[in-house]
């Protein structure tokens, strides 16, 4: 196919991490500590979406986001929040969902 592109690995000091995964309810992803970025998730079959920032103090700032997306750990939420030293994504969407996420930091 012409015309896309793969990044794999990072380039110029940036890193990068995609995946595609089953997460049941309360189930989350850990993501790196210690770095400062900026990422897409995408849950189920266009269910939510969101953009967002986190700093390396995990701060995270939600830059774009369907309704049931927060960045507080609450219940009937999928959850983009601090940790305490990394960023979680949590789903609390009341079932099983398929998450694709798409990250990059240094």
């Amino acid at each position: 196919m012409s015309g896309f592109a793969c990044i794999c690995g990072g380039f110029s000091g940036l890193d990068n991490d995609f995946d595609a995964v089953s997460l049941e309810n309360n189930d989350e992803i850990d993501l790196p500590s210690g770095v400062s970025g900026w990422g897409y998730v995408h849950v189920g079959n266009d269910e939510e979406f969101a953009r967002f920032t986190w700093s390396n103090d995990a701060t995270v700032t939600l830059r774009e986001a369907t309704t049931n997306v927060i960045d507080m750990d609450v219940d009937t939420f999928l959850c983009i929040y601090d940790g305490g030293t990394n960023i979680k994504i949590k789903n609390r969407l009341g079932g099983s969902k398929t998450i694709r996420y798409l990250l990059y930091y240094s």
